[in-house]
């Protein structure tokens, strides 16, 4: 889907309009829409993990640049890092939210 320019491009600005009123609450509102905590748990920014090598690298997947471009259309000025931490944390936690989530049910 995201190899078409035409639905790339719309679902970039469908990403965006999520919004959020800083980059870390508009990534962890894109996030949370675009994936479950049971796929984040099998993701890692960089798809290396201490606990488990067997972990799929969001950055390098068409998701990746997505999210980064969409959160350059809410925050023109923000760097590469300051978007990346927030994708990292969440990721990193996804597995203590899908944990919480099973407990409640």
């Amino acid at each position: 889907m995201l190899e078409t320019e035409f639905y790339y491009e719309l679902m970039k600005k469908k990403v965006a309009s999520f919004g959020g009123a800083d980059v870390n609450s508009a990534l962890r509102i894109i996030m949370s829409k675009l994936f479950s905590n049971k796929l984040g748990i099998d993701i890692t920014l960089t798809g290396t993990s201490l606990i488990c090598k067997d972990k799929q690298s969001l950055q390098k997947s068409n998701f990746y640049k997505l999210i980064i471009e969409s959160i350059r259309i809410l925050f023109n000025t923000a760097t590469e890092e300051q978007i990346k931490k927030p994708i990292a944390s969440w990721l990193k936690h996804a597995k203590e939210r899908s944990n919480r989530q099973n407990n409640t049910l």
